[in-house]
């Protein structure tokens, strides 16, 4: 599979950026791959990468704002201007708190900064940086950047944590450097994150682990920054079908291929998003009144020709027995007709069953890697059964084959059926199967039967109609430690959005990307030690020496062992879980080297 985005990836210290790119084409299989500006090998934080088409957008992402959190050390200068450098001068520190802050302050606004020898700049050709290593010096110029803002954090002298946002060409070392020069000490960097790139910042980045495990596991695409989504400074516009072809082409498009409003309010030279007439993003155009024409400007295609597809349509919220015998038979017609196969999954909102990555793993299967989602907000609901079949099945997603089930209901007030797909496949050039309900006991298997049994905590009913064991997974996130003061150390998964289940104490075996590990889990909100809201699995993983922060991992709940209750003390509370370890042993039979918990590197 070939990506084309933005992916935000968090680059730590100790490698190159070219090492990401590097890491990245291995752990993708695509070649296609660039970063959007330089983070030193000390740094770590926010590096933007383009994939596929994506790639033509670097220029664009380079121009953006930058944040940083650095740490500026006074009194040492270095001939690099961090600490990773030969040290050249150390001198004492006399300045006050006050007189650095001000220092610091002054800084902001447009100065001329003097760039480091050891920077990939170049001069007469070459890299300043290798000119540096050759031990030969160059003149250098100064030049004009913008520090748009700075805010100290912290000071502890000698050392002085600031934030600062920044145009194009900051170098942080140098304004590190010039920061001492300015308070007659000198001073150097000490540590750099880069916190945001533009829109990117670090709260959304992944590591390399987590972009492996995401693309193994199939969603990875829903983590990528669109293309199109740089741009969204200029107006959007989509074009008639009949302009699709030139499109495709890359050929000027005529004013009678796009809507009539356009040809009345356009400013001349005005330059526009351009979509195909199925929503796919094209590039950028530019309109020319006088010829009657939008002429490329730069074009960002991921295909040459609309991609041919087998759609499953549906809900898709549990992916039980009777989704997965549409999966079955969507995956039998792309394989029969060569297509790629997709899942449209309507989202009504609300808790789901399962979520984006379990949906993903469970579509994966059956050879499904694309899903689409379409929110069942007022406008969807407006929509009429032909409008529905014309904009997005034979429109936006260029269907040839439809999957449904015998009940499958859509448009304004439910009025389409298959009876109406089946006549409308004849005009819009698709054919439509559909798969027969699933029962259980007589039952139709439906996901709010599903529900039903799990509110009341009926895993083995649950385990009947979805096919497979209930699990709950994700990426590990912080907890409180609480389980480390213990001795019981623990992991803990979100299970915001996920259908609620009994709070209390299960059975579990939890699958890592190394193995499968017994042990024993809390669903709830932890009354003894937080008292809040938020609903977490927070399980303790038996013979698991892994640290699995950050990863993904996907649990199954196996039985109950009793109510989710608040202790008067974290001793008492640490005494249960003992308990609940050994009857958790007892029930899995595990036999164990000895009867010590392990703990998480």
């Amino acid at each position: 599979m070939m990506y084309h985005g933005i992916i935000n990836v968090y680059k730590e210290a100790g490698c190159t950026s070219f090492d990401v790119i590097a890491r990245l084409r291995t752990i993708l299989g695509q070649r296609k791959i660039g970063h959007t500006g330089t983070l030193d090998p000390g740094a770590k934080g926010v590096l933007p990468v383009c994939l596929g088409i994506a790639t033509k957008t670097c220029d664009f992402l380079v121009d953006h704002t930058k944040t940083y959190r650095a740490v500026l050390l006074l009194g040492v200068t270095t001939d690099t201007e961090d600490i990773f450098g030969e040290v050249l001068c150390r001198q004492e520190v006399q300045a006050t708190e006050a007189e650095v802050e001000r220092a610091v302050l002054s800084f902001i606004g447009t100065y001329e900064q003097l760039p480091p020898m050891y920077s990939a700049i170049k001069v007469n050709g070459q890299k300043l940086c290798d000119v540096a290593r050759s031990g030969r010096q160059v003149e250098r110029k100064k030049r004009a950047v913008e520090i748009l803002d700075i805010r100290i954090e912290k000071i502890s002298l000698p050392e002085v944590t600031i934030k600062v946002r920044c145009g194009r060409g900051t170098y942080i070392r140098s304004l590190c450097r010039d920061i001492g020069e300015k308070l007659g000490c000198g001073g150097c960097m000490k540590e750099l994150e880069r916190t945001a790139v533009g829109m990117f910042e670090k709260k959304d980045a992944l590591r390399l682990d987590q972009i492996r495990t995401l693309h193994r596991i199939g969603t990875l695409q829903q983590y990528l920054v669109k293309t199109d989504a740089l741009f969204s400074s200029y107006r959007q516009l989509q074009v008639l079908p009949e302009g699709d072809r030139c499109l495709y082409n890359g050929n000027p498009v005529p004013w009678s291929a796009v809507p009539q409003a356009l040809k009345t309010n356009a400013q001349p030279r005005e330059i526009f998003r351009m979509y195909f007439s199925d929503t796919g993003f094209a590039g950028l155009y530019r309109t020319d009144r006088k010829q009657l024409r939008l002429f490329p400007e730069k074009m960002f295609l991921e295909t040459l020709a609309p991609v041919y597809r087998s759609v499953a349509v549906g809900k898709f919220d549990g992916c039980h027995k009777g989704h997965r015998a549409l999966f079955q038979k969507l995956q039998e017609v792309s394989e029969d007709t060569g297509t790629e196969s997709m899942l449209l999954v309507i989202d009504a909102g609300g808790t789901h069953i399962l979520s984006e990555e379990e949906r993903f793993l469970c579509a994966s299967e059956y050879g499904i890697r694309h899903i689409e989602t379409i929110p069942m907000d007022p406008a969807f609901m407006r929509m009429t059964p032909e409008d529905f079949v014309k904009d997005i099945i034979a429109g936006r997603f260029h269907t040839r084959h439809l999957v449904v089930g015998s009940d499958f209901r859509f448009g304004r007030e439910r009025s389409g059926d298959v009876a109406f797909l089946r006549e409308a496949g004849a005009r819009y050039d698709f054919t439509s199967y559909v798969v027969e309900e699933q029962q259980l006991d007589g039952r139709k298997i439906s996901s709010s039967w599903i529900r039903e049994e799990l509110r009341e905590g009926h895993l083995d009913k649950a385990k009947q109609l979805l096919g497979s064991d209930y699990k709950i997974s994700g990426f590990v996130i912080h907890g409180n430690r609480i389980g480390h003061r213990l001795q019981i150390p623990t992991i803990n998964l979100s299970c915001a959005g996920k259908t609620r289940i009994p709070f209390g104490v299960y059975v579990i075996t939890a699958a890592t990307e190394t193995g499968r590990f017994a042990g024993i889990a809390n669903y709830g909100v932890k009354p003894t030690v937080s008292g809040g809201e938020d609903i977490l699995l927070e399980a303790n993983l038996f013979d698991c020496h892994e640290n699995l922060y950050g990863r993904f991992v996907e649990v199954t709940l196996l039985s109950f062992v009793r109510p989710e209750q608040k202790f008067a003390s974290l001793d008492a509370l640490a005494a249960q879980i003992r308990a609940d370890i050994a009857c958790a042993k007892e029930s899995l039979k595990c036999t164990l080297v000895n009867d010590v918990t392990p703990t998480f590197s």
